[in-house]
């Protein structure tokens, strides 16, 4: 189901590289970026641990498998938007559009019962599409809202996150909190 975003040309992004996907995953916590990145090499995938970003989320990784959960990392939009000269911008509110498809292609794919939205820009479109109102992230807490049988995070983008090592820890720390009340609920449910 995920080949048919590896071959998307929906928009003329694809021309400047294919879009970027991780392993797929199924049951995995799905963390969300806002657009991928120009790659440097075949074997990264998106919000890759050459990133700050990627730093973060390999960081999530390791406090997920604390709980036997995997991450499965994705981005709103798959290919890197870029200016006429080659720059990195942000996303259009019409490539996002465009591209929100395919993240629903890969929600149906590979069943996430956690998705994290990094960012204010991530989580509006979320929450605008899914009809969500999950609230801010302050303090590194993550509001989250439950609905279609998943777990909807709200997050700072990690970018702002990884400017502070206090700001990190506490993030981490509250991140491995959620996942262990988050856990611990659906055990009892199940």
């Amino acid at each position: 189901m995920l080949e048919t975003i590896k071959i998307c040309q929906k928009c003329k992004l694809h021309l400047y590289q294919p879009p970027l996907l991780d392993l797929p995953r199924k049951n995995a916590v799905m963390v969300v970026g806002l657009s991928a990145k120009k790659i440097t090499t075949n074997s990264e995938i998106p919000l890759d641990n050459n990133t700050k970003s990627g730093q973060l989320v390999t960081d999530m990784e390791m406090i997920a498998s604390q709980y036997n959960l995997i991450l499965y990392r994705t981005n709103l939009v798959k290919c890197p938007p870029l200016d006429d000269v080659g720059t990195l911008t942000y996303p259009t509110h019409a490539q996002i559009n465009t591209c929100f498809q395919n993240i629903i292609t890969e929600i149906n794919a590979l069943n996430p019962p956690i998705i994290v939205l990094f960012g204010n820009i991530v989580q509006t479109e979320f929450e605008q599409k899914f009809n969500l109102s999950i609230g801010s992230a302050k303090n590194c807490s993550l509001p989250y809202q439950e609905k279609h049988g998943k777990c909807f995070v709200a997050s700072y983008h990690p970018s702002y996150i990884m400017r502070s090592k206090k700001r990190r820890e506490q993030y981490l720390k509250n991140f491995s909190s959620f996942l262990d009340k988050y856990t611990k609920r659906t055990a009892i449910a199940n």
